[in-house]
């Protein structure tokens, strides 16, 4: 059973085969899909990132496999919304499923708090149906940004966000996620700083700020109920105390020296200071899946083994210096950027459209801060939901300008 749950990971690649053979039916019907050139460009420039560094490295088929797995099976859900042109209906009803899936996390989320694992003090099983409880706070933050932004247009009441904001809040607090600090306040405020209206709004930018102060005050007294008996300090205390939280972000690991601990920004360096001893490799990684492990044999990469101990996969942003270079981060960047800039723009239009992009605005800034706590891209759940998405939302602004260009006279 075990291995037969192990072949079962495939059938989201299988679900994105099967997307991409639509999405090809579908440009070859629709001789004008929405996506804008530039995204052409950045897929092409990817693409091409990637075979140079499969050629460069000669990667075996077992890690290749793998590795494209890993790198390409997002590609079609972003592309599936260029190609089909979803009625505001069906986004109604998507958003109303997936809303219903994360709230499901939440009496999950206290079930693993105070029966599953009641006693522990630790807040890392406290992860719902996700893989760690710092996925589940960055998808949870993500709906609290598109939920202020809903009521920011109109299209949810005050009582109903503040239901919703506190439910979604609740599983946050009793797990130990303490990017929370910085991820959660950008969920409650950002929007209030984007939206149009707020600009020279000094009342509506006040609410905003004071949400997120009371929100983070709950979070950091409930944050010390949980952690202080695990620890002996509370937050506070944490960020105040004389290297501690530089401690928990670099820990100074040298290569040769005790690796059972390290800091995010250590496994980072090891990244950079192995690479950078060839200039080729700094640019173009060491190929996709060449340095992940995997459960089949054979389909784990040339270097998995030899540097597990540098934390390899232990964020996006270390993972893809390690398999796809700077090049490739650079490129990732690139992308948030050009999505936020479409997002931002669209948000202008005062519809559901125009809300959920300026909710989105403020994903891709939670998505940017995650790259360096977690991966974020890599996981099935967060990884689909953010490509398909951000196609969404940069289809619907190309369809938008497009429209706009046809009816100028």
């Amino acid at each position: 059973m075990g291995i037969l749950s192990h072949y079962v990971t495939w059938l989201p690649e299988i679900l994105s085969l099967m997307v991409l053979v639509m999405v090809v039916a579908l440009f070859a019907v629709d001789k004008s899909p929405a996506i804008h050139p530039k995204y052409v460009l950045f897929l092409t420039a990817y693409l091409l990132l990637v075979f140079i560094g499969v050629v460069l490295n000669a990667i075996p088929e077992g890690p290749l496999v793998a590795g494209l797995r890993t790198y390409l099976k997002f590609i079609p859900f972003f592309l599936l919304p260029a190609a089909y042109a979803f009625s505001h209906e069906q986004i109604q009803s998507q958003l109303k499923f997936l809303l219903f899936l994360i709230l499901m996390q939440v009496p999950l989320v206290l079930y693993q708090r105070f029966v599953q694992y009641k006693g522990v003090l630790s807040g890392d099983p406290m992860k719902g149906m996700l893989g760690n409880s710092g996925q589940l706070a960055i998808i949870l933050s993500c709906a609290i940004a598109v939920v202020i932004a809903c009521y920011l247009y109109g299209k949810l009441s005050r009582l109903a966000t503040i239901l919703l904001v506190i439910l979604l809040f609740v599983p946050i607090t009793v797990g130990e996620t303490k990017a929370s600090l910085v991820i959660l306040p950008i969920a409650l405020i950002a929007p209030f700083i984007l939206y149009k209206e707020s600009k020279g709004n000094v009342k509506r930018l006040l609410a905003g700020l004071a949400v997120g102060v009371t929100v983070m005050s709950i979070f950091v007294i409930v944050y010390d109920h949980f952690m202080t008996p695990r620890w002996g300090y509370g937050l506070m205390d944490f960020l105040t105390m004389e290297g501690r939280m530089e401690g928990y972000l670099y820990r100074g690991a040298e290569i040769g020296g005790d690796m059972d601990k390290l800091g995010r920004i250590d496994t980072l360096m090891f990244a950079m200071q192995i690479l950078s001893q060839d200039f080729i490799k700094l640019l173009f990684g060491l190929g996709v899946g060449n340095v992940s492990g995997s459960f089949l044999s054979g389909a784990s990469g040339e270097y998995a083994a030899e540097y597990a101990k540098y934390g390899i996969d232990g964020t996006n942003v270390t993972l893809f210096l390690w398999e796809i270079g700077l090049l490739g981060v650079c490129l990732y960047f690139i992308f948030f950027g050009l999505v936020f800039k479409d997002a931002y723009a669209l948000s202008q239009h005062k519809n559901m459209i125009g809300a959920l992009a300026l909710a989105w605005s403020v994903v891709v800034v939670i998505f940017i801060i995650g790259m360096f706590y977690k991966q974020v891209l890599g996981p099935n759940v967060s990884g689909y939901l953010f490509w398909y998405w951000s196609g969404y939302i940069v289809a619907s602004h190309y369809r938008m300008q497009r429209k706009f260009n046809e009816d100028k006279p």
